[in-house]
């Protein structure tokens, strides 16, 4: 079992740095090879709208520090996307990341039953953070849960930290912790 943290927090150790850790460190525990990209850490670019992963090339054409982790995508079998939660929207570093993610997509994904380039079967864990109630969140967990249907993920699974007010405040929520760690577990096997 392989499993792919991508950070699009620019605090290594903030909130949701810090959920998504606790995922990759229980899911490491239980015997999966994990592996961790911090977007922050990376030279990349958005994508271009170049339309040349659609033609000869199947992949993205910008080489820059983006490419290890698009390539990664295809050998993890639990993909982990966490994110704090900027102006109601995931931070610039994931949306530049979830763009480029567009080079995964077929030739023919609006009309075609197969989407994805991607192996069929991975997991994706979505984890996001913010300082406000709940209720705030809800339109970026539907936007960014289209995902599921375009990389055709077996499944979505979601993790909200809200009323984290403060960086690191999720060291005080070990309920949040517990259900970080509690998903690895069932996702695990």
């Amino acid at each position: 079992m392989k499993v792919l943290g991508i950070l699009g927090s620019p605090r290594p150790d903030g909130n949701s740095s810090t959920l998504a850790k606790r995922f990759l460190k229980t899911a490491k525990g239980r015997g999966a090879a994990t592996r961790i990209f911090y977007l922050n850490d990376l030279e990349y670019k958005g994508c271009q709208g170049c339309y040349s992963c659609k033609g000869d090339l199947r992949h993205c054409i910008l080489e820059d520090g983006l490419q290890p982790v698009l390539n990664a995508m295809h050998e993890a079998n639990i993909i982990v996307l966490s994110s704090p939660n900027y102006y109601g929207d995931v931070s610039g570093q994931m949306k530049k990341f979830i763009d480029r993610t567009f080079s995964h997509l077929t030739v023919d994904f609006i009309k075609s039953d197969k989407k994805s380039r991607l192996p069929s079967g991975k997991h994706a864990v979505f984890i996001v953070t913010q300082a406000s109630g709940e209720d705030t969140s809800k339109d970026i967990l539907d936007r960014y849960y289209k995902l599921k249907h375009y990389l055709e993920f077996e499944a979505m699974h979601f993790l909200l930290g809200s009323e984290l007010t403060y960086t690191k405040r999720v060291q005080e929520r070990p309920e949040l912790l517990a259900e970080a760690a509690n998903l690895a577990h069932a996702l695990i096997r």
